[in-house]
């Protein structure tokens, strides 16, 4: 008996699976990518980037300034000094660590299930439309 070579289906056919997958992780993606809107810069989101740009550092400086009248030393002084702008350095980061964590934040109430379920519909609508075309092309080299 004779065994015959299985032919490879390479048809040029767009699989469903593969392009509901490819959606989702696009939708999913794209929740993340697209800026903030109006609707989302809400009051809260408002207050809360107030409360973090208001973030003083005159209160450090007056703090540095008691302790360098209650030292004698130049050498502490100095090191009051060379502490602060680390104190200022690291107040500022904190700050711009803030705002990003306060966008993603955002970002993250944004409900997944409709930024998937419209990548899932627009791939498998582009398979469907790929494959119709696919096969009426293949019909049509026929005849």
């Amino acid at each position: 008996m004779a065994v015959e070579v299985v032919q490879n289906n390479n048809s040029g056919r767009i699989s469903y699976t593969k392009a509901a997958a490819i959606g989702a992780i696009g939708g999913y993606a794209l929740k993340w990518a697209i800026p903030l809107t109006t609707q989302e810069k809400d009051r809260r989101y408002n207050a809360t980037l107030i409360k973090i740009k208001n973030i003083n550092l005159d209160e450090v400086d007056v703090f540095v300034r008691l302790q360098d009248n209650k030292l004698s030393s130049s050498k502490i002084k100095e090191i009051n000094k060379i502490l602060l702008s680390e104190i200022k350095n690291s107040v500022e980061t904190t700050k711009k660590v803030a705002e990003k964590f306060l966008v993603a934040f955002t970002k993250s109430i944004r409900p997944t299930k409709t930024f998937v379920s419209v990548g899932v519909g627009l791939t498998v609508g582009a398979a469907v439309i790929h494959n119709i075309f696919y096969q009426i092309a293949k019909d049509l080299q026929k005849d």
